[in-house]
């Protein structure tokens, strides 16, 4: 499991990231990061890192409490699993011990770049049975279903990343709401979002400015939505260089 020391050493900076899940409906869900540095690589693959701090506080990591680790490094950024295995002083120095969860790989440093754009998207509201059968996984969620153009609306993305989108529509979606989303990037693409934010857009109050995150979305949507965002952007700098 532990490929850890091939990519960090003692010195190497890291963060750990904790997402404390929002406590009502609709409530964004809060990211919490701790930043430190490795002390020591174990020979069974432990990880030892020095107590977070808040200016000359120290933040007393729960043992037990698992954190995605990402490390900075030359070759990129690193992400991986981690469990708080144990927590002491030693020669005045306070350190945690991390087991590693899962292995050491690189991230997409764009996966959750937000990319402004104006995509035009056609989306409605789930009803009660598709949000079951969503949540509940069944294969014809997977393929998208069947269009109902009669219940669609014609909306725009304003901005995209492989985490979510804001768009701007005619109809107001509550938080917490699920949605279905079609959208032409390299082809068309049928995504499923839960509705995280809406608001009445400036100087426009018959318009909303929405915004919503994935859910069940597979790896190679995501792919596909980051690798688009790449190729617009190189689109975009080769037209300025030009200009």
């Amino acid at each position: 499991m532990s490929n850890f020391e091939k990519i960090a050493k003692p010195g190497t900076k890291i963060s750990l990231q904790f997402v404390q899940p929002g406590t009502q409906e609709g409530e964004e869900d809060i990211v919490k990061t701790y930043e430190t540095k490795v002390c020591d690589i174990k020979k069974n693959g432990q990880i030892e890192v020095y107590m977070p701090m808040d200016q000359t506080k120290l933040i007393l990591l729960q043992v037990g409490t698992a954190y995605d680790l990402f490390t900075y490094t030359k070759g990129g950024i690193y992400e991986c699993r981690v469990r708080v295995a144990d927590r002491y002083k030693n020669d005045n120095v306070y350190l945690l011990l991390l087991n590693q969860l899962t292995p050491l790989e690189k991230k997409q440093q764009r996966e959750y770049f937000r990319f402004s754009c104006l995509v035009p998207m056609y989306d409605r509201l789930l009803s009660g049975s598709e949000e079951r059968m969503l949540i509940e996984g069944d294969p014809l969620m997977a393929v998208g279903a069947l269009p109902d153009e009669t219940t669609e609306q014609k909306s725009i993305i304003i901005d995209i990343s492989g985490g979510g989108l804001r768009f701007v529509s005619a109809g107001k979606y509550e938080n917490g709401d699920m949605i279905r989303v079609r959208v032409f990037l390299h082809r068309e693409m049928t995504l499923y979002a839960k509705v995280i934010a809406s608001v009445p857009r400036e100087n426009a109050k018959d318009r909303f400015e929405q915004r919503a995150k994935f859910v069940n979305i597979t790896r190679g949507e995501r792919d596909e939505i980051v690798r688009y965002i790449f190729e617009q952007e190189r689109i975009t700098r080769k037209n300025v260089k030009e200009d």
